[in-house]
């Protein structure tokens, strides 16, 4: 599968979101002081930002992976890649490549494995193939 390439490439473009202050915290203080910033599901929603202004906001982390994946159409074609990041960057992912909103996309379980194609042929539409296995 590797064809005896063994490189690991870091790109700081699939580094997780970054929460600001934030970062770290305990999540039910925030939650009690700041009930509008989490969703039902108690993900952080998109309002978050407007009491944490050090963090990325979702659309930031969305333009930041639609970047990686670019570049990865440009220069990866016919390959298969393997791209190892956070939940909030897999969904920044998914949500760039789908065009669906990010809160709309479940929480990814930790050490789960999704398989997204690209097919060349229909101008790199995205299938998704598997999600949280």
């Amino acid at each position: 599968m590797t064809d005896d390439n063994k490189t690991i490439q870091v790109d700081k473009r699939l580094a997780e979101m970054n929460f600001g202050d934030w970062e770290g915290q305990e999540t039910q203080p925030l939650r009690d002081k700041y009930p509008d910033t989490f969703d039902f599901r108690g993900t952080f929603s998109p309002n978050f930002v407007k009491y944490d202004k050090g963090a990325e906001s979702y659309g930031d982390l969305i333009d930041r992976c639609n970047s990686f994946v670019h570049d990865l159409k440009e220069n990866d074609t016919g390959k298969t890649v393997l791209v190892v990041c956070h939940g909030f960057t897999i969904r920044g992912i998914l949500a760039g490549l789908f065009h669906i909103d990010i809160t709309g996309i479940a929480a990814v379980n930790n050490v789960s494995f999704m398989e997204i194609s690209l097919d060349e042929d229909r101008f790199f539409a995205p299938c998704l193939l598997s999600f949280n296995r």
